[in-house]
């Protein structure tokens, strides 16, 4: 039964809040926050320590020390002392034949450079230095030029051609030429050196730092050794992305959750190779084989996840929060319920009281009219009588 707009039974609103829309919001707030971590499959497991192996392994052999990792192994095998490869007619598929031209035997760049330690010259020389390549391509194509940084200080030419090339059109040429000799003193003992050392040099009045002279010939820091390090980093952060983008690809899982799967992967896979070449650091004893590019990625990645769980953690407490939040918020509604029905329930009978003594009142008027309309019926009969 519908209240008659006359009537003033309506209840006050108790509070201004729309409860229904905050318990959603809430709600909402809920379901975006994360507080459970991925699980591992074998998938996973497998992929870390893959990736971790194959990058310490790298940084062993690929970044070896010029003297390899046994003295008894003087044969040149993959543990004795690193040889440059040699230029054979059966070498590189059938294409040594055809490289053996661009093989010099008096190659300009390694013209000899006075003050340099014997065997030691490559840091000197500006054909060495990768940064430096069109010097050592301009001294291979004419013949003579600036070869290098002297030992004991100052710029040194070679006045002499060893053997050159004359023609513009011959560059290629000597581009070829160039890059097969840097290729073979990249896997020899010494490798090659760090690239813009002699930039550093001419910049130091044309003279080697004594630092870099140390680092490359007496602790052995090349590019060889660099390349490792740098390969083995690469390795793998490239493995576990790729393995990482796959299986999660067709998930639906939200991409919070799959880096912070990711973070954990990398770090332990980084770890893994960490191992192996603090292994090699123990055998040469040379500090200055640490991996320092990847203790940074370890240390950059440890700090990650730490902050992936301090995250978590803060979520789960703020989900717990939310929860008590919208408990009080169904108490509330609730209340407000019990309270509109208590409210209307007392509304109707206030209602229902005043119909009813309305519809007395009109029962006893009536009564009364009826009454009185009998006796002058009566009073009209009675004359009729006495008549």
């Amino acid at each position: 039964m519908m209240l008659p707009p006359e009537n003033k039974y309506r209840c006050e609103e108790l509070i201004d809040i729309d409860i229904e829309n905050e318990i959603n919001a809430i709600n909402k707030e809920m379901s975006g926050l994360v507080t459970n971590s991925l699980d591992w499959t074998k998938g996973d497991y497998i992929t870390v320590f893959f990736a971790g192996i194959l990058g310490g392994l790298v940084d062993i052999f690929l970044g070896k020390p010029a003297d390899g990792y046994s003295s008894s192994a003087n044969d040149g095998s993959l543990l004795g002392k690193s040889a440059e490869p040699k230029i054979t007619k059966d070498a590189y598929f059938g294409l040594g034949e055809k490289l053996k031209q661009f093989d010099l035997k008096n190659n300009p760049i390694d013209a000899h450079i006075p003050g340099a330690p014997v065997g030691d010259h490559r840091l000197y020389s500006y054909g060495h230095d990768l940064f430096r390549f069109n010097k050592g391509l301009q001294l291979i194509l004419k013949g003579t030029g600036p070869i290098g940084i002297n030992g004991t200080g100052g710029e040194i030419s070679l006045e002499q051609s060893l053997q050159g090339f004359t023609s513009p059109d011959e560059m290629w040429k000597a581009a070829l030429i160039l890059l097969l000799h840097l290729y073979k003193d990249f896997w020899s003992a010494r490798s090659l050196p760090i690239p813009g050392s002699t930039i550093i040099a001419n910049l130091n009045n044309d003279e080697m730092p004594e630092i870099i002279d140390e680092l490359t010939n007496k602790h052995e820091v090349n590019l060889r050794q660099l390349s490792g390090q740098v390969l083995s980093v690469t390795i793998v952060e490239i493995i576990n992305r790729i393995w990482i983008y796959f299986s999660s690809k067709k998930s639906d899982v939200s991409k919070e959750l799959i880096d912070q799967k990711r973070n954990k992967m990398l770090l332990l896979s980084h770890s893994v190779a960490m191992a192996f070449n603090l292994g090699k650091v123990f055998v040469t004893k040379n500090p200055f084989f640490l991996n320092i590019p990847q203790i940074l990625k370890i240390v950059i990645l440890s700090f990650k996840v730490v902050n992936d769980e301090i995250k978590l953690t803060h979520n789960t407490m703020v989900k717990v929060d939310l929860g008590v939040i919208r408990n009080k918020y169904m108490t509330l509604q609730t209340l407000v319920m019990l309270d509109d029905a208590i409210c209307y329930t007392a509304d109707f009978n206030k209602f229902f009281i005043k119909q009813s003594e309305e519809y007395t009142k009109l029962i006893t008027d009536k009564t009364l009219t009826n009454n009185s309309n009998f006796s002058e019926i009566d009073i009209i009969l009675q004359k009729f009588n006495e008549i």
